[in-house]
């Protein structure tokens, strides 16, 4: 399913099933109030046991967890989980690389 700026969803679970170390990924989802940005990524340095990491979700302290599985199936987003709001996720930067068509 594509997401919301026609970017295949699958190349976020791609990026992230690889272990890609990167962090500052830029992730948009629209909803009726105003669009906030999250900010999954992947720190295996920094968090060996749940590299897998999302700020700015409804934990406050962000997530943890150790699947990319994990990460783009918890409802950490409003409730919602990222695989649930596919459609509306923007992909917006992996790391430094906009991916923006």
């Amino acid at each position: 399913m594509p997401s919301a700026n026609g970017i295949p969803f699958c190349f976020a679970l791609f990026i992230f099933r690889r272990n890609a170390r990167t962090n500052n990924n830029n992730l948009l989802i629209h909803r009726r109030g105003p669009d906030i940005q999250h900010c999954p990524g992947c720190l295996p340095d920094a968090f060996p046991e749940v590299p897998f990491r999302a700020g700015y979700c409804d934990q406050t302290d962000g997530f943890g967890c150790a699947t990319t599985e994990s990460l783009f199936a918890a409802s950490i987003f409003d409730g919602e989980s990222l695989l649930d709001r596919q459609a509306a996720v923007h992909l917006c930067a992996f790391g430094t690389a906009p991916v923006d068509p």
